[in-house]
């Protein structure tokens, strides 16, 4: 059996660290939309009008190569997941089939391509992510695992309570997806 122990202090000392934290990036948050809310645009790059000047032109290159190199760290844990739930739903062998490999990832690059073409604004991506991944987290995987992993029977009172709190998040992670794909579709 693993135990984990965990000391007190520990956790206090993790605990008041990260509230200092927080409130630290309040107060610059309040500063910054205090004093600059007005001439900050979306995207930084864009407030800069000169592209003459070199320093702009290297932080812009350096944006892009950030970018380039990020692809395959997110892309390989991508790729996984999606080949581990395809191997869920219609069971395959488990050895390396560089088919299977080139297949799920032209369909993640083909994806990727055109979300990057297709969508002018990320808001819209961190609004689909913002929606699904904060009541997932909150109300849907816990609640879930409660259920999956719970000792008491299945029409306890305990199981009952936590299978409503799985359908409000389910409900509230559809709600929050149709509002924003209607106010995709209305143009804000």
């Amino acid at each position: 059996m693993l135990v984990f122990s965990i000391d007190i202090n520990d956790v206090k000392t993790y605990s008041f660290c990260n509230s200092q934290i927080t409130k630290s990036y309040d107060v610059e948050l309040t500063f910054l939309l205090v004093f600059f809310e007005g001439n900050v645009e979306s995207d930084l790059l864009e407030s800069y009008t000169n592209n003459d000047d070199k320093l702009i032109l290297t932080i812009r290159l350096c944006v892009v190569f950030a970018i380039v190199l990020t692809v395959p760290l997110v892309h390989y844990p991508t790729r996984k997941a999606l080949l581990m739930v395809v191997a869920m739903v219609s069971p395959i062998n488990s050895d390396f089939s560089w088919l299977r490999h080139f297949i799920a990832t032209g369909f993640l690059m083909t994806t990727t391509l055109c979300l990057a073409i297709f969508v002018p604004n990320l808001e819209e991506i961190f609004g689909f992510v913002g929606a699904i991944a904060s009541s997932s987290l909150v109300f849907t995987l816990p609640s879930f695992f409660y259920l999956y992993l719970g000792k008491e029977p299945r029409l306890s009172r305990q199981k009952i309570q936590v299978s409503l709190l799985l359908i409000v998040g389910i409900v509230l992670m559809v709600t929050s997806v149709t509002v924003i794909i209607s106010g995709m579709v209305k143009g804000k």
